[in-house]
């Protein structure tokens, strides 16, 4: 048994060697904006939608290089329909399934990858993104907080609001106001130096911190530490398992096989 106070959350991973560094122009007359994933109501697709059709509005031809792309593997909120309206602020809406490399394609054309969500797990997305040196502004509650720092990304400010406003005692939700995603929008076309620079450095502290291989270890580190008993042999026997780099990853999980 491991006490109540010695509990903690464990961020979850994912296979950075997956996705690899893409060239991006940071200072061409293209500035790219996308949201990936499965895009409902907690994703929010339509404050960010909103925010850049504003900004397009208001700042002309200032902002006349900045384009939105929207995958979703969901549909409901979106549909390929609105491409015709949304043409003049060049927003474009993909509902379909992308194959990998139409998703690595998708990624490499993107800039800063926009996550106003409610509240996520740990936003795969936005791991593999910044992994292939994309800068990403994410909402600063839930699951990311394990890995968000303003040092390489943005947190997005937000309020809490009832998940169900017919029920303001129950579950809350965060919820990114419009106005809030208009002005990071704006700073992040308006700073792409700062960007970049963010962008850069979570392309390298991104997968030191949640590849699969450091989350397991941490795992086990933990039950080494924590838990009563059998904890350290536990612990012990896995680090036994840790496959040697050079001979390559495994196919369960990067740098272990099974004994």
């Amino acid at each position: 048994m491991c006490s109540s106070d010695l509990r903690g959350v464990l961020q979850g991973g994912y296979d950075s060697g997956e996705w690899k560094k893409a060239e991006r122009d940071w200072f061409g007359e293209r500035f790219g904006f996308i949201m990936h994933g499965a895009l409902n109501d907690r994703k929010c697709p339509w404050t960010a939608i909103e925010a850049f059709q504003q900004i397009k509005f208001e700042a002309g031809a200032e902002f006349d290089g900045a384009t939105l792309a929207l995958h979703t593997s969901a549909p409901g909120k979106l549909f390929p329909e609105l491409n015709e309206p949304f043409r003049n602020t060049k927003i474009r809406v993909f509902v379909e399934a992308f194959d990998r490399p139409t998703l690595d394609d998708f990624y490499s054309a993107g800039h800063c990858l926009l996550a106003p969500s409610r509240g996520e797990g740990k936003n795969l997305p936005a791991l593999e993104f910044m992994t292939t040196g994309g800068v990403v502004a994410i909402t600063n509650f839930g699951g990311p907080v394990q890995w968000l720092n303003a040092d390489y990304a943005y947190p997005l400010d937000y309020t809490l609001r009832p998940t169900f406003e017919d029920k303001p005692w129950g579950a809350h939700d965060a919820r990114v106001s419009i106005q809030h995603m208009k002005e990071t929008i704006w700073h992040i076309f308006t700073h792409r130096a700062e960007a970049r620079q963010k962008a850069e450095l979570a392309s390298r502290i991104i997968p030191q911190m949640c590849d699969w291989q450091v989350v397991v270890e941490n795992l086990f580190r933990r039950v080494g530490d924590q838990v009563a008993g059998p904890g350290p042999e536990v612990a012990a026997q896995a680090f036994a398992c840790r496959r040697p780099a050079e001979h390559g990853p495994s196919p369960d999980l990067p740098g272990w096989h099974r004994p």
